[in-house]
């Protein structure tokens, strides 16, 4: 019962979508420009690739390793 009354509350607290708010929403939900600086980034899936590159441009590599399923499907 505590579970309803709290839902029904934040429901209740939603503005509705509609032409006025659909922009508000817009901006709430997609990432903002500064939060997205990491796609402007190349990435190798080879090692080796990102090395040479690396090196060509005299710039540090990001070695990204995890054990498991990339989706996390463990």
């Amino acid at each position: 019962m505590f579970f309803a009354a709290i839902c029904s509350i934040a429901i209740a607290n939603v503005p509705a979508l509609n032409e006025r708010t659909y922009e508000d929403w817009k901006s709430y939900l997609f990432p903002a420009t500064s939060e997205t600086k990491f796609e402007d980034i190349t990435w190798y899936s080879s090692l080796w690739a990102g090395i040479v590159k690396g090196q060509d441009q005299d710039k540090p590599i990001l070695l990204w390793c995890m054990n498991g399923h990339p989706l996390g499907c463990t």
